[in-house]
């Protein structure tokens, strides 16, 4: 119980001492942080996971409402990804009016973000504004190796992603089905 107590008057002091010590990351200011408000900070850095993740579900729900535009039907209310697009849209425009409302000029830039959901992924944190949000990586300097390990992912995904539509394509075709009725089978719809 003791260590718990002083673990949170560390974070505690941490956070009081926010011009220094950029909260939840460790790594020291450059020192323009004193025009935003501590909360605001340690609020852009707490969103910058979620964020990251809802940035993947916006695109995905992008991706099934241009298929449905595709395949000639039209978008429905009733559709989840409807729902999933506005409320993330909602969502970002909050974040800017809130980072708006406490500093227009640092803001700025997530305005782009409410606009166009996915450039989310790339901005830079409000405290260093050098410091990007990458899962595995946490916050890192955007510089080169980030670079790498980003296309490091990506490789590794697309990877995945062409080794699963192998083994669908192959476990169909085993059973005897033909290439012509391929993009019928709703397994080989779900992965295109």
């Amino acid at each position: 119980m003791v260590v718990f107590e002083s673990e949170c008057h560390r974070v505690v002091a941490e956070l009081a001492n926010a011009s220094e010590v950029v909260p939840g990351a460790g790594i020291e200011s450059s020192g323009e942080d004193h025009d935003l408000p501590d909360w605001t900070l340690a609020l852009n850095r707490r969103l910058a996971a979620p964020a990251f993740l809802v940035t993947i579900v916006f695109l995905a729900a992008v991706h099934d409402l241009v298929m449905v535009v595709v395949g000639g039907d039209a978008i429905r209310l009733n559709r989840p990804a409807v729902w999933i697009c506005l409320a993330v849209y909602v969502g970002f425009l909050l974040e800017f009016g809130i980072y708006w409302m406490a500093n227009a000029s640092r803001a700025r830039g997530y305005f782009w973000s409410a606009v166009f959901p996915p450039v989310r992924a790339t901005r830079t944190d409000l405290a260093t504004g050098r410091l990007i949000w990458f899962p595995g990586a946490g916050w890192s300097p955007a510089d080169s190796r980030l670079a790498a390990q980003a296309s490091g992912a990506i490789t590794s995904g697309f990877i995945v992603a062409v080794l699963a539509l192998l083994v669908v394509v192959v476990t169909l075709v085993a059973n005897g089905t033909s290439f012509q009725t391929l993009p019928n089978y709703s397994a080989f719809q779900w992965i295109m």
